[in-house]
């Protein structure tokens, strides 16, 4: 994110925070889903897509930990959001281009798929969004099946991408666990996501009109929406009845619905 969008995301997040919003119904409440993007790492707590961010989450109770994965270049699937590893360990190394043990000797705190599932399957859902298009690679789909084997799809998990063509090599999982993230053009991504039958899309949530949140649950379409920040920006899209909320904040807003719920 560059500098112009950054400051017209917190603009956004910002007005919308103001905005007062009603309680919603403790049923709505109940449903209320949070992601912590790449695990929770707001305010230099942990590192992201971390053991400690990922640790966090299951110590505060949040629903979901959405996470990256890029192969290396002898096929072990590693939880990494960029293409190398610069931005977060100052490390010159180019994951695809090197061997796992090339990159666990200059990284040792990166972690594999397979020590994610090991520590947070079934205890956190996992939101994992394939990086890279494996239709030409039918090993390394061999290997993610493998590894996500101990999960049951939809319930333990969910396989994102930015492009929905990237979800439809990995034919181990159904696509009702298939969600289409939004980048640009909400409008040819979500004809898409209706074409290819996938179970649920996200985006920012200036995507999301009500209408278009009821059309697409009428369709049993799951809904995410992010970045959400603020208590009046959360109980918003509660009240629309959405099905996750991804956030950068979520210790902050799990606290704000643990608040909320009836019997706190």
């Amino acid at each position: 994110m560059n500098l112009a969008e950054w400051a017209f995301t917190k603009s956004i997040n910002l007005t919308f925070a103001l905005i007062p919003q009603p309680l919603p119904s403790p049923s709505r409440l109940a449903a209320a889903r949070l992601v912590a993007h790449r695990g929770v790492h707001e305010t230099g707590l942990a590192l992201e897509n971390s053991q400690k961010a990922f640790d966090l989450c299951l110590e505060n109770k949040i629903w979901a930990a959405e996470l990256d994965v890029r192969f290396t270049a002898d096929n072990v699937p590693i939880v990494v959001h960029d293409e190398n590893g610069l931005r977060n360990w100052r490390q010159d190394i180019t994951f695809a281009s090197a061997t796992f043990a090339d990159v666990r000797e200059k990284i040792p705190g990166i972690m594999t798929l397979a020590e994610v599932v090991a520590r947070y399957g079934r205890k956190l859902h996992l939101m994992i969004e394939i990086k890279e298009n494996h239709a030409s690679r039918p090993d390394r789909v061999e290997v993610l099946a493998g590894t996500l084997a101990p999960l049951r799809p939809l319930e333990d998990y969910h396989l994102l991408a930015l492009e929905p063509k990237i979800l439809e090599p990995l034919n181990f999982a159904p696509k009702s666990c298939y969600l289409d993230v939004i980048w640009l053009d909400a409008g040819s991504l979500l004809r898409e996501n209706r074409e290819l039958n996938h179970g649920a899309v996200a985006g920012h949530f200036l995507f999301f009109s009500q209408a278009r949140i009821d059309e697409l649950r009428g369709r049993d379409v799951a809904v995410g929406v992010g970045f959400l920040e603020s208590r009046n920006s959360l109980l918003r899209e509660i009240n629309r009845g959405v099905s996750f909320i991804f956030t950068d904040c979520a210790l902050r807003l799990q606290k704000i619905l643990t608040g909320l719920a009836p019997n706190s």
